[in-house]
């Protein structure tokens, strides 16, 4: 799982072999990247400003 979330645009990677819900409780197993994701992030959010798009950035 850590070999896929290498250098991706995400800013996380959910394990879904390894969610698990039991009654009223839900384990969720997340992996994140947050240097290249918030590469990624800022890129998205400096293209927006120089656009002069007020929406929100979508998620890659």
């Amino acid at each position: 799982m850590v070999a896929l979330a290498v250098r991706s645009a995400y800013s996380c990677r959910c394990s879904a072999c390894d969610t698990m819900a039991k009654s009223d409780r839900v384990k969720v197993l997340d992996w994140y990247d947050n240097e290249w994701a918030y590469s990624n992030r800022l890129l998205a959010l400096a293209a927006m400003v120089g656009a002069g798009d007020a929406s929100p950035v979508p998620s890659l």
